[in-house]
């Protein structure tokens, strides 16, 4: 190996591990200090792996079903790792790398487009310094998330010279998140803009629609899931109580539809996610940016308020290596005009202005991250819920320490915790799913068994931990309200249920076997 090479080489590994070490160092911060965005979600995703691992393929027994909603297969290839330490901690530690690799597509699209590894390589820094990409990072809300990106990433390096690696790259992607079918579908537009051959133009949506019909027409059905309860049908046309098709809510919606695609609900919460003023350079490569349509069409009709925010920015997840790359594309293109026109002096060599921009953009990019940048609203903004404990919702910065420091009701709570054994179930609420999911049966409490509705366990577990006030956080979730608590707590009393330990905040009933 060449020492430019090797130089290149150990400076990638080296940005990838440092970039997966700090992330997931403050994933177990958040996660010792029981704050999450969607801790429900969370626990899922862990309690899959740990189902997995251990031949349960893609059980959950949360909702106690396989899978939730969402059609991850590669979970299955995530859960080998997940025999080597079967624990939440591997979840974030395979989280953060996923998305950090996506450093290496970067890097060698950006060599090829800037013709100087030194440059791609700033570029590439770039790239994991993009504040857009630490979302994902900062809310652990899917594993597959950061897979997914970086899996399409290299299916953007292989099109249009590899047939075969586009193919397996997007596979991937979409055995990640079966929505990324979408996105695989609009590389076939890419292609017909960039004049390509017939094959970069039919491939991709051949594979992007067959792989989309085979979950909704095949698999879903399968696994018993209702298409009226999908996903989708939430995000676009709210509830469904008729159990309309697609067809038929869409029919019913049109005008609620055309109103939301042309409005400025979301459009301009997407424009600063991305972060602007950067993302101007996206205008002057808009091929690229087309490839993350599914994600803006998506954003627009969305009927639920919360969809453009912090909980659920993994419906955004697409929209942040195309604009990235557009960006960057696009800046490539001025810097081509800038000479073309002699603008720049001809003394001036030809790759100073590359190695300029890299440096300012680099440069902005660590600044994005200074400060306030945290520019998606809460959800909680949008729930008529009380907030309680409202430590969080001062955090303006993703990195404050609000959200990585325990308080002691935090460290009451682990007293607590520790008291229940690992090899038994146990019934609990959103908050404190997450430390509780790496064992055979845990539910959630407040919601009917295999309906996650919110309105009343079967309370089958043998073991039942409460905090017993509303601990809202205001970012993600619906906590189970102090008043079900009590209800619920009585019930259990009732129920053959003892207390095993209770303070001022908190219950943990053991369920007794004798009458």
């Amino acid at each position: 190996m060449a020492p430019r090479n090797k130089y290149v080489f150990f400076s990638l590994v080296f940005a990838v591990i440092s970039y997966t070490l700090f992330f997931t160092r403050l994933s177990v911060l958040k996660y010792m200090s029981f704050f999450s965005f969607a801790p429900d979600d969370l626990a899922i995703s862990n309690n899959i792996l740990w189902h997995t691992s251990r031949g349960h393929f893609l059980f959950q027994s949360i909702g106690e079903r396989f899978l939730d909603f969402h059609f991850g297969f590669f979970y299955i290839v995530v859960s080998l790792f997940y025999k080597l330490y079967p624990h939440i901690f591997s979840l974030f530690v395979l989280e953060h790398f996923a998305l950090a690799l996506g450093i290496m597509p970067v890097y060698y699209i950006l060599k090829q487009r800037f013709n100087s590894k030194p440059v791609a390589l700033l570029f590439g820094f770039s790239y994991l310094l993009f504040n857009p990409l630490h979302y994902f990072s900062f809310v652990d809300r899917d594993i597959l998330t950061g897979f997914s990106i970086t899996f399409l990433l290299f299916s953007f390096y292989f099109f249009g010279n590899r047939l075969s690696g586009f193919i397996i790259f997007s596979l991937l992607a979409m055995m990640s998140k079966e929505e990324a079918g979408f996105v695989v579908c609009m590389f076939g537009l890419y292609a017909f803009l960039k004049k390509k051959g017939l094959k970069w133009k039919v491939v991709p949506v051949a594979i992007g629609i067959s792989y989309f019909i085979l979950i909704w027409c095949f698999i879903a059905p399968l696994l018993n899931y209702d298409p009226s309860n999908n996903p989708y049908i939430w995000n676009f046309f709210g509830s469904n109580p008729n159990k309309y098709s697609f067809q038929e809510l869409t029919a019913h919606n049109f005008m609620a539809i055309t109103d939301r695609l042309f409005s400025f609900r979301h459009f301009v919460s997407l424009v600063k996610f991305i972060g602007f003023p950067f993302n101007i350079f996206c205008l002057f490569a808009p091929a690229i940016l087309l490839i993350s349509l599914p994600t803006i069409i998506a954003a627009q009709l969305s009927v639920e308020k919360y969809f453009v925010s912090l909980e659920s920015v993994h419906h955004l997840v697409f929209l942040v290596p195309f604009a990235f790359l557009s960006s960057l594309f696009g800046l490539s293109r001025i810097l081509n005009l800038l000479y073309k026109i002699k603008f720049v002096a001809r003394s001036v060599p030809v790759k100073i202005l590359p190695w300029i921009a890299a440096v300012l953009f680099l440069t902005f990019n660590i600044y994005s991250n200074l400060g306030k940048n945290i520019h998606l609203p809460a959800g909680g903004e949008y729930r008529d819920i009380d907030i309680s404990d409202t430590r969080f919702i001062r955090g303006k910065n993703m990195y404050s320490s609000i959200f990585y420091t325990q308080d002691r009701k935090d460290q009451v709570a682990w007293e607590f915790i520790k008291l229940i054994p690992k090899d038994k179930s146990v019934s609990t609420s959103d908050t404190y799913l997450p430390v509780l999911s790496s064992r055979d049966k845990v539910y959630h409490f407040g919601t009917k068994k295999e309906i996650n509705d919110r309105d009343g366990h079967d309370l089958e577990a043998e073991y039942v931990f409460l905090n017993k006030n509303n601990d809202y956080l205001g970012f993600g979730g619906r906590e189970v309200s102090h008043k079900q608590i009590s209800e619920k707590a009585r019930l259990l009393l009732n129920r053959n249920y003892t207390v095993i330990k209770e303070d001022e905040n908190f219950i943990l009933l053991k369920k007794s076997y004798h009458e």
